[in-house]
């Protein structure tokens, strides 16, 4: 309604109701559906646009209990695709670059809806339910597996393939300093 211009006023004119009686309704969210379809009829807009904007509002995920990463890392296909999803690959984009099948990848992405992470949509489309501030438990299983796996072998390796590189410099940082690098790793994380 806001987004359209009009008000509880108006709307209470459409309804037959108070102003008062209007925000108590959308305060505790009793509306009945025959009072929501005048509204849509009103605003012109669909019901099924309204409860997709409801979902959308929905609070997001901002990380997974230790189960659920223990259950992601039980399964290297369904970590991997964890984190390609969450770095917005498409569906299409994960079958032309890894060997999944089309039912393969689909299994693991029902999965990740079942996690709540992601929100499958018509059209193999991927809408992603997590917060912009999404992250892996401190100590967690994840950050652990990469911590004892993933990153010995990423500085066993040579860069020196082109779009490598490691820089390695020594020094020291003031407190302020560490303070601010901090706060700029934290920026590129979100």
């Amino acid at each position: 309604m806001k987004a359209r211009g009009h008000t509880y006023a108006d709307a209470a004119v459409v309804l037959g109701l108070s102003e008062a009686s209007v925000k108590r309704l959308f305060s505790r969210a009793e509306l009945s559906l025959q009072r929501l379809e005048q509204l849509c009829d009103w605003i012109d807009v669909e019901i099924a646009e309204v409860v997709d904007l409801a979902q959308a509002a929905q609070p997001r995920v901002t990380s997974l209990s230790p189960a659920q990463e223990r259950e992601l890392l039980r399964n290297p296909a369904l970590l991997l695709t964890t984190f390609l999803v969450l770095n917005r690959w498409t569906e299409r984009e994960i079958l032309q670059t890894f060997d999944f099948s089309k039912p393969q990848l689909t299994q693991m992405l029902i999965r990740l809806e079942r996690l709540g992470l992601i929100e499958l949509l018509p059209f193999d489309r991927i809408r992603l339910r997590t917060a912009r501030n999404f992250a892996w438990r401190a100590d967690g299983p994840i950050q652990r597996y990469f911590a004892e796996q993933v990153l010995p072998e990423f500085l066993a390796t040579a860069f020196d393939q082109p779009g490598e590189r490691m820089h390695f410099v020594g020094g020291m940082l003031s407190r302020a300093s560490v303070h601010r690098l901090h706060e700029a790793m934290e920026g590129l994380a979100r």
